[in-house]
């Protein structure tokens, strides 16, 4: 059975993306920040898994699933601060707990793939 690098991505950013679902009305620059931060995650996400869906190099793909390994981990703590300092500790813990999910779900996914 393979993996579906892809779906496994969506469905795990999907509900990582939930907790920011609570800013869903508010207007303000943070607001806006938060889900700008997260747009850039599922890019960086998508833009990796194109890659890997057609590089045969396995050095080159190793590289690809080092490079979601250290920078995925940097970008959920940059979102999390960023929900820290603008909503609270709830929203940040929420959003902590689902990111570090999602991104040991698509390191996982990932590593398997090579």
């Amino acid at each position: 059975m393979a993996i579906d690098f892809r779906l496994l991505a969506q469905v795990a950013l999907e509900e990582a993306r939930k907790p920011l679902e609570r800013l869903r009305g508010d207007a303000s620059d943070q607001a806006r920040d938060l889900f700008r931060r997260y747009k850039a995650l599922t890019e960086a996400v998508d833009d990796t898994e194109r890659v890997l869906s057609v590089e045969r190099d396995p050095a080159r793909r190793a590289a690809l699933v080092f490079d979601l390994e250290h920078t995925l981990p940097a970008r959920r703590d940059a979102l999390v601060a960023a929900a820290l300092a603008h909503a609270g500790s709830d929203l940040a813990l929420a959003l902590d707990a689902a990111l570090t999910v999602a991104v040991r779900v698509l390191v996982v996914a990932g590593k398997a793939l090579l």
